[in-house]
């Protein structure tokens, strides 16, 4: 990251700058052209601002990803990914328990060998993660397109599930999102 800003796009970012760039961007090359051409001409505060932001989602990552990526997908996908976008980490087999299909682990098998912002997890092979800024995208849309009534809905389904599963700790994440204090 500290090369490619200071030999390639020629700007001296501080090194925390340079940290959290490299943090969000995992190691998409792209994305961090992306990040440039966002903060070109921003001061190195307002720089800061925009990453301390617990989401940090530029104008132009979010049209790559919608023009290039998410808009070229069937809607099954779409929901697929918006709906998903909630969870952590994806395992085929909650998913289809989750979503009420049968399809999780083709969706997830084709997103990560396509390399579209899905990857397979080395340690457990049966898992699968969304790189961090596709993720982001991906609960930006969410919120866009579904109201919050379906959302809640959607982390009190998972909750429930993590429950009988006895994941404990997953299930309480969705029910802090809910604010479904009652069940907490």
């Amino acid at each position: 990251t500290a090369f490619l800003c200071k030999e390639i796009f020629q700007v001296q970012w501080d090194p925390d700058i340079l940290d959290r760039l490299h943090d969000i961007n995992e190691g998409w090359v792209a994305g961090m052209v992306l990040f440039h051409h966002a903060f070109h001409d921003l001061s190195t505060g307002d720089i800061r601002v925009c990453l301390d932001q617990p989401y940090p989602l530029p104008d132009p990552v979010a049209d790559y990803l919608e023009e290039e990526v998410f808009s070229s997908l069937a809607s099954e996908i779409q929901d697929f990914l918006l709906q998903t976008s909630i969870l952590n980490r994806l395992r085929a087999s909650f998913c289809d328990k989750w979503l009420g299909i049968d399809a999780s682990q083709k969706i997830l098998t084709n997103l990560a060998i396509n390399h579209l912002f899905v990857k397979k997890e080395i340690v457990d092979g049966n898992k699968y993660a969304y790189h961090i800024l596709f993720r982001i995208f991906l609960q930006k849309k969410l919120e866009a397109r579904y109201p919050p009534e379906i959302i809640v809905d959607l982390h009190r389904k998972a909750a429930a599930l993590y429950e009988r599963l006895n994941q404990i700790e997953e299930a309480l994440t969705h029910l802090l999102v809910a604010a479904d204090f009652k069940d907490i």
